[in-house]
């Protein structure tokens, strides 16, 4: 008999020379264990590339895309997973985190204040059948969590927001940059949503 699918599959991209191992630490001591781990390398294509391709293989009702650095606070699966099953309009949901001494994605919900700015992170659980295919553009260099949000917001899918601290992330030189300044990268989200 096959094994049971699981609720939950989290796609864990990797660059050459990094692991996957503090992620893969913080996930083994979640309250929430009904899920599986997809850990693609990214063979120098980029995150978005590595995400698409772990996608490929997702079979669940929710979907992760979590980064190799991310420490996880115990209930966190437990939590996003939990208020999505309670709340069937929503496609996807996200809390707090900490980014070095920082305190990012700390707003509700809010399809206006989504249009100005970048504000939800990419390690937020996700409806699987509620997500484009592929879910990231590989075209976009640069804030492929807000283009992600943009393009589901666009199909009218919504998020919800839990008042919970979720995980936690060193805060890196280059973090998320590809190259590209963010003004330069504000500018191109917007253009391809036409947000001027």
């Amino acid at each position: 008999m096959d094994k049971a699918i699981p609720k939950l599959t989290i796609v864990i991209p990797t660059r050459q020379s990094e692991d996957a191992s503090v992620t893969l630490k913080s996930l083994s001591g979640q309250t929430f264990q009904d899920f599986t781990t997809i850990i693609v390398p990214d063979q120098n294509k980029g995150a978005q590339w590595a995400r698409n391709e772990g996608f490929k293989g997702v079979v669940s009702e929710f979907t992760l895309f979590s980064d190799n650095d991310i420490t996880w606070k115990s209930n966190a699966l437990e939590t996003l997973v939990g208020v999505l099953e309670r709340t069937p309009k929503a496609s996807y949901s996200y809390g707090r985190y900490l980014l070095g001494k920082d305190l990012w994605s700390h707003e509700a919900w809010n399809p206006y204040l989504l249009k100005q700015h970048n504000y939800i992170s990419t390690m937020s659980v996700i409806r699987t059948a509620d997500l484009p295919n592929p879910p990231f553009d590989e075209k976009i260099h640069r804030l492929q969590d807000w283009d992600l949000w943009l393009t589901m917001l666009e199909q009218g899918k919504r998020g919800v927001y839990v008042e919970d601290l979720i995980f936690t992330t060193p805060l890196k030189d280059g973090i998320s940059h590809n190259g590209m300044d963010y003004l330069t990268a504000i500018l191109e989200v917007k253009k391809k949503h036409n947000l001027y």
